[in-house]
């Protein structure tokens, strides 16, 4: 048997959205129906799944309480297995740990104090890395600016070079190619 996203979030006690954010993570099982025109869809959700959600989960709209009931559940069995586990390994009875429960502490914290320092190294590492690649992009950017000053300046030495061949080229100007004759262009003899 199947139900639309409307009647499985009134079931669950929680929005379409919310139902369709559960259907694509895969906690509902649901298929798609087409509708309409454009590949437009709409869900179809198997209704064991919104059956087996609420038998784990609760309504969402009933969620704060029936999580505080497990939580609590969880926390008497954590507080057991903790009693079993001082048992087995041997602790006072007033909880204390004894011999080898202290070196193994002092073991974990060194170790933990060990893995601190490195992080500590590795995010300064890290803040040097940013330094230097902020540096770096600061002499791309003035390298950049350099290479478009240079290009306006080429800019200008090429339209000089126009503007003085045109001038050259100039008919009746006193340099002009026509006025050379051909013995001017001839190298001397020595």
């Amino acid at each position: 048997m199947t139900e639309s996203t409307s009647q499985a979030a009134a079931r669950l006690g929680t929005t379409i959205p919310t139902v369709d954010k559960l259907i694509r993570k895969g906690k509902l099982s649901a298929r798609r129906e087409p509708r309409g025109q454009l590949g437009r869809f709409r869900w179809r959700i198997d209704s064991s799944s919104v059956d087996k959600y609420l038998a784990v989960h609760g309504r969402y709209d009933q969620a704060t309480t029936s999580h505080r009931v497990r939580l609590a559940t969880v926390a008497a069995r954590v507080d057991e297995l903790e009693e079993q586990i001082g048992e087995i390994r041997g602790r006072a009875p007033d909880g204390k740990p004894q011999g080898s429960d202290l070196a193994d502490a002092r073991a974990r914290i060194v170790t933990l104090e060990d893995a601190l320092a490195r992080s500590q190294a590795a995010a300064d590492l890290h803040q040097d890395i940013d330094k230097a690649h902020a540096e770096l992009v600061g002499h791309l950017i003035k390298a950049l600016n350099a290479s478009t000053a240079v290009d306006g300046l080429r800019g200008q030495v090429e339209d000089q070079l126009r503007e003085a061949l045109s001038t050259l080229l100039t008919p009746g100007h006193v340099w002009s190619l026509t006025s050379i004759t051909q013995q001017e262009l001839r190298p001397p003899l020595h």
